[in-house]
C-alpha cells in the first residue's frame, strides 16, 4: 500500500499539520522528546557497525559551496551557501570518528545524499550549527552510541530532486528502505527532526527544545516550511 502524505508548517500555530492520513507524527511544543520503543512498523532490521574511525567517503559537492577536510577521524565541512548538495560513495560514522558542518547561520542547509548501494550507519557524532540533510534510499541506521546534536536533522530514504531542494520544493518519493535510530539525536532550540521512509523506528531518545520532531512513514512525502 503506497501512502502520500504532506506536513505543513504552520507559522502562526507553530506546529506541523498533516495533510492526509499519516501513521505518526510530532509537532512543535515547549519541548519535544520521543523516548525509545517507538515504531511505526514491526519489521526486523540489521545493520553492520562500520569501524570505529570510518567516515563519510567519496564526497562531490554538485551544487552550491562546500569545503571538505579531513583530520584523523574527523571530518569538516565548511559551508560557503546557504544550500548545499553533495553526493558521496558512502557516509557512514564509526563510534571514535566525527563528521562536523560549519555553516553560514541556522537556516543554511547541506543535502548529503548517498549515490550507491550501501546504507549508512551513525555510530559516532554528527554537529552542525544549521541543518543537516541525509537521503540514502539504502536505509540510515542512528546506532547505539550515536550523538546527533544539529539545528535540524532530516533522514530519508525517499530521494528529492535537486532543482526540487534548490526551488525549496521539498518532494520526496520512492525508496523501500528503513530510518532507525538507537541513538541520541538532539535539534538546537526552535529546530527540527524529520525522519522519511516506508518504515520509520524511534528506539532511542530524539529532542527539540520548542521545536518539532516528526516522523513520516510513507513512499511519497511533502513538506511545506512556508503554511
Amino acid at each position: 500500500m503506497n501512502h502520500c502524505y504532506r506536513l505543513v508548517f504552520n507559522k502562526s500555530t507553530q506546529v506541523w499539520q498533516v495533510v492526509s492520513e499519516i501513521a505518526k507524527s510530532h509537532s512543535k511544543s515547549a519541548a519535544v522528546v520521543l523516548l525509545p520503543l517507538l515504531s511505526l512498523f514491526s519489521q526486523s532490521y540489521a545493520w553492520a557497525e562500520p569501524a570505529g574511525n570510518a567516515l563519510p567517503t567519496g564526497g562531490q559537492v554538485v551544487s552550491g559551496q562546500s569545503a571538505i577536510t579531513q583530520n584523523g577521524n574527523q571530518l569538516n565541512i565548511v559551508q560557503g551557501s546557504q544550500k548545499s548538495i553533495i553526493n558521496w560513495q558512502s557516509y557512514n560514522i564509526g563510534s571514535n570518528a566525527e563528521v562536523n558542518y560549519t555553516q553560514n547561520n541556522a537556516n543554511a542547509i547541506s543535502l548529503n545524499r548517498v549515490i550507491t548501494g550501501d546504507p549508512s550507519a551513525i555510530f559516532g557524532k554528527l554537529n552542525a550549527n544549521g541543518q543537516v540533510w541525509l537521503i540514502n534510499p539504502n536505509g540510515v541506521l542512528f546506532g547505539k552510541g550515536a550523538q546527533v546534536n544539529v539545528g535540524g536533522l532530516l533522514a530519508s530514504t525517499l530521494n528529492i530532486a535537486d532543482d526540487d531542494f534548490i526551488g525549496g520544493k521539498y518532494q520526496f518519493t520512492g525508496s523501500n528502505g528503513s530510518v532507525i535510530n538507537l541513538g541520541a539525536i538532539t535539534a538546537s532550540q526552535g529546530g527540527y527532526v524529520a525522519m522519511l521512509a516506508p518504515e520509520v523506528r524511534n528506539e532511542g531518545v530524539i529532542s527539540a527544545m520548542q521545536g518539532t520532531v516528526a516522523l513520516a512513514a510513507g513512499n511519497a512525502i511533502t513538506l511545506d516550511f512556508n503554511g
